[in-house]
This record gives structure tokens, C-alpha cells and sequence, in this order.
């Protein structure tokens, strides 16, 4: 939504309550009626001021070409150098010639832009009432001062000033009526920009107007350094928007950390370049902060209900008249022993520097993984040959590990006579290890669920279910992934995915 001295107001919804609707039709109706009282001066006048006006015209489309929008204050802020042309069209223009060839211009680019009819209107209206006001206050002087007197660079300056009033005023008006909102929020929410571009557009309006006052031809040397000037002006804005953009993640990213909620997320609206990806790094960190903390307390919560009944066993063996029978309560502490070890090797897999990647040679890798394998699967495991020489950057503990249980849960869930294959392949930069079984699969929309800590599809006793928690805990450790292929019914796929 634009909001400088000559803005395009994209405020005007759909629905709009009735004294927006007022206020768009009176400023649209009151535009026309600037622009016809123009438009009759122009055909009764010199034909000096239709030519003016169209030149003025062509010179407003093509200036509008190079709008830059920019996200500013919660709105979208559109910089041009079109008040430009219309600055330096009042200085040189007979009068009437800047109103009716800028509003016309202005029209034009409406319709380019395909604008709804409403929004259309309103801007071309308040465009033309601005510059009418720009008119009547250059008017002043008697008779008006050439482009190379100083008092053109005050008067042009009163006259750019009286547009930037009506048209600021005007659009920050419509906004409030649409969005409920202060109009005086809405009128200084974004003013130091707005006077910004107003003082370059004016600047430039009146450094092009003295060009073609001394030579008509000098226009053309100012046009290089003219555009230069654009371009710098531009980067100078978006490095002011992104750094308004900036402290505003700050502030958000402050209170994320205040109220302790890592569900939060930076906003990305807007946002472009460097600054997007900055965003979305810190969003993507924000996202597994808070996959982390759900995941540690899911842990928590599971491990208590894991542990009480064992617990609870023992307490009965150590209250029970006869004493306690050592084979049961060795089993018990098993199973608690069990337990714990699991949640520890879960947890020490995410600690930093837990994991140390190194370069490994995936044939004698894969095959001692296969040779530990076969004492859970017999023969019903087969291991597939990698290249001759392959390496991938990994930590061979840590994902043999993993891989072990990815095969102890074939071995469990599987069929007992269906084989179980071991390979690994390389995938986008890196590799990745898969275990496919035919054991019919896991329930379909629990393939997510399958790695959370204490997810078990079957009660088979002295299973925690930590197995392939530890299995994506390792492959996040490393910067990888896992997953499953899942064909219910039929059998499964897990990966594990670890980077180059």
C-alpha cells in the first residue's frame, strides 16, 4: 500500500463500509471534475499545452516503469520517479499541462497495472487533486520564475509540498476508513520515508527542469546520471526498509525468547534476498528448537509411564512377607536398565560434538554391519555390494548403531521367513542407507509417528520402542534425515540420509 507523495492507495477492498465508499466516490468525482475543467482549458488554449500534456503523458508511464515496492511498516511502499516528472512539468509546462498529462499518465498506468475500477478511480482522482493543488500554489507567482532562479526551487518546493499534503492526507484517510484504523497512525506510520522520496523525487524534478531550460539536448546528458542517481536511491530505501525489517525480526525474535515459546515464528511476509533467507534459516532453527523441546518432553513423559509399573513391581517385591526373589527383581532392574540406556544413547546422539563424521569406506562398513545383522536375521538378510572405493563422511559408530536397530526392527516385525535387504545408494550429495523388509508395513499415517520415543505397533514385552528414535536422533546429528517408505499390507523401507 502505497504511501508517498504520489502513492498508488491499494486500500480500497471489495467491502467497504459507507463512509469509505463516500470518500472514494467524492475524491474520484472531484478528480474527473479537475481533469475536464483541464481537459476544456487545453482545447480552447494553445495547442502548445495538448502537446505538453501528452508529452508529460508518455513521460509519467515511462517513469512509472520504474517503481520499486518495498514492504514498509506493515504495508507495501512504492517508490517511482513519476512526482518526478510532474515536478519539472510545472517548473517548464504552461498551466494545465502537468494536472491533465500526469493524471492521464497516471490513468494509463492504472489500467497497465489492471487495477480494480474502484481503486483505479480513487487513485487517479487524488492524483489529479494533488497536482491541482500543486497548480494553484505555483500560480502564486506573477509571472512564474524561470527553472534558473532560486525562487523556482522554493516556490516548486511549496507546490510539492501542497500535493504531498493532499495526497498523503488522502490515501492515509482511506486507509483508516477500510481498516478501522488512526489516521494519524496511518499518516506518520511510515513519514520519514514518505519526505524522504518526496525530497529525491522533488530534487531530480527540478535538476531536469534546469537541464532543459538551459539546453532542451541537456536533458540527455542528465539522464545517465539521473538513472545512477535512481539506482542508488533505490538501494539506499531497500537498505532502510530492510534495516526497519530488520529490527522488527529483533523485536520478534525478543519476544519469542521472552515469553519462551519456540512455536513462534519470525514473520516472512515481505521479506526478500538476504533478508528472506535469513528468516527462514532462523525459522527452520526455531522449528527444530521446537521439535527438539516437544520431542524431549514427549521423552519425558513417556519414560515416567515406562518406568512406573517396573518400579512398582519392585516396591511389591521388597514389601512381600517372603522377601524379594532375586530372579524377578533382576529382570525388573533388566528391563529399567534397559530403559535408561536407550533414553541416554537418544539424548547423547543430539548432544553437540556427540557425533564426529569422517571420511569411511562403505563396502567393509556395510559388511560388518551385515555380519552383526545376520546374528538377528539368519540368512534372511542380504546386503547389497556398494562401489569399489565408495566413501561417505560419517560416523561409523553412531550409524551402525542406528542401522542395527533399523534391522532388529525387520527382525521383530517382519515375517519370519521374508527377507530383509541392506543397501546404501548415493542421494543428493550424500548417501543413504536403506533396510526393506516385507512384514507388512507400518498402519498407514503412522509413518511419522513410527520415530518418536516410546512408539511401539506391537506390545512384544522388553521393547521400549527407543529404536528408531535413536535412529532419526543420529541422522539429524549428522545433518541428514530419515523416513519410510511405507506400503501397508505389504513391507517398509527405512532410510537413513547422511550428507557428503
Amino acid at each position: 500500500m502505497g504511501r508517498g507523495p504520489m502513492a498508488v492507495a491499494a486500500a480500497t477492498a471489495p467491502r467497504l463500509a459507507a463512509p469509505a465508499w463516500l470518500l472514494v466516490g467524492g475524491v474520484s468525482a472531484a478528480g474527473a471534475a479537475a481533469l475536464a475543467v483541464r481537459a476544456t482549458q487545453a482545447l480552447e488554449g494553445s495547442p502548445r499545452v495538448v502537446g505538453a500534456a501528452l508529452l508529460i503523458l508518455v513521460a509519467t508511464v515511462a517513469a512509472d516503469r520504474l517503481t520499486l515496492a518495498l514492504p514498509h511498516g506493515g504495508e507495501e511502499e512504492e517508490f517511482t520517479l513519476s512526482d518526478a516528472v510532474w515536478v519539472a512539468a510545472i517548473v517548464l509546462a504552461p498551466p494545465g499541462a502537468p494536472t491533465l498529462g500526469a493524471a492521464l499518465g497516471m490513468l494509463c498506468c492504472q489500467i497497465i497495472r489492471r487495477r480494480p475500477q474502484a481503486k483505479a478511480a480513487f487513485n487517479v482522482g487524488q492524483y489529479a487533486l494533488a497536482l491541482t493543488a500543486a497548480e494553484l500554489i505555483w500560480g502564486l507567482a506573477h509571472p512564474a520564475p524561470q527553472a534558473d532562479q532560486v525562487a523556482t526551487w522554493g516556490l516548486a518546493t511549496a507546490a510539492s509540498g501542497g500535493a504531498l499534503v493532499v495526497n498523503a492526507g488522502l490515501v492515509a484517510l482511506v486507509i483508516a476508513l477500510v481498516g478501522r484504523e488512526s489516521f494519524r497512525a496511518i499518516l506518520l506510520g511510515s513519514a520519514r520515508v514518505t519526505v524522504l522520496q518526496w525530497l529525491g523525487n522533488l530534487s531530480i524534478g527540478l535538476l531536469a527542469a534546469l537541464a532543459w531550460q538551459v539546453n532542451p539536448g541537456g536533458i540527455v546528458l542528465v539522464a545517465v546520471p539521473l538513472g545512477l542517481a535512481y539506482l542508488a536511491y533505490r538501494e539506499w530505501v531497500a537498505g532502510l526498509v530492510e534495516r526497519e525489517q530488520m529490527e522488527d525480526m529483533a523485536r520478534t525474535a525478543e519476544r519469542i525468547a521472552r515469553d519462551g515459546d519456540p512455536a513462534a515464528r519470525l514473520p516472512m511476509a515481505g521479506r526478500e534476498g538476504r533478508l528472506a533467507q535469513l528468516t527462514a534459516s532462523l525459522n527452520r532453527m526455531l522449528e527444530q528448537l521446537d521439535r527438539a523441546f516437544a520431542r524431549d518432553r514427549h521423552l519425558m513423559k513417556e519414560a515416567a509411564a515406562e518406568l512406573h509399573d517396573p518400579v512398582r513391581a519392585i516396591r511389591r517385591e521388597l514389601a512381600a512377607p517372603a522377601g524379594p526373589r532375586r530372579e524377578t527383581l533382576a529382570d525388573l532392574l533388566g528391563r529399567v536398565d534397559q530403559v535408561l540406556g536407550e533414553m541416554e544413547a537418544v539424548a547423547s546422539a543430539g548432544r553437540p560434538g556427540a557425533v564426529r563424521p569422517a571420511p569411511v569406506l562403505l563396502a567393509p562398513f556395510l559388511e560388518r554391519v551385515g555380519h552383526r545383522g545376520r546374528e538377528l536375521l539368519d540368512d534372511r538378510l542380504n546386503v547389497s555390494g556398494v562401489p569399489v572405493g565408495a566413501v561417505a563422511c560419517l560416523d561409523a559408530g553412531w550409524v551402525e548403531r542406528a542401522l542395527l536397530h533399523m534391522l532388529d526392527n525387520a527382525a521383530i516385525h517382519g515375517r519370519c521367513t521374508s527377507p530383509v535387504t541392506l543397501s546404501a545408494a548415493p542421494s543428493a550429495g550424500g548417501w543413504r542407507f536403506e533396510v526393506a523388509d516385507e512384514g507388512g508395513g507400518v498402519p498407514a499415517g503412522q509413518e511419522d509417528a513410527v520415530f518418536e520415543p516410546f512408539y511401539r505397533a506391537s506390545s512384544i514385552p522388553g521393547r521400549p520402542g527407543l529404536g528408531l528414535a535413536l535412529v532419526r536422533s543420529v541422522a539429524e546429528a549428522h545433518g541428514g534425515s530419515t523416513g519410510i517408505l511405507n506400503r501397508p499390507g505389504v513391507g517398509a523401507t527405512f532410510w537413513l540420509r547422511v550428507p557428503a
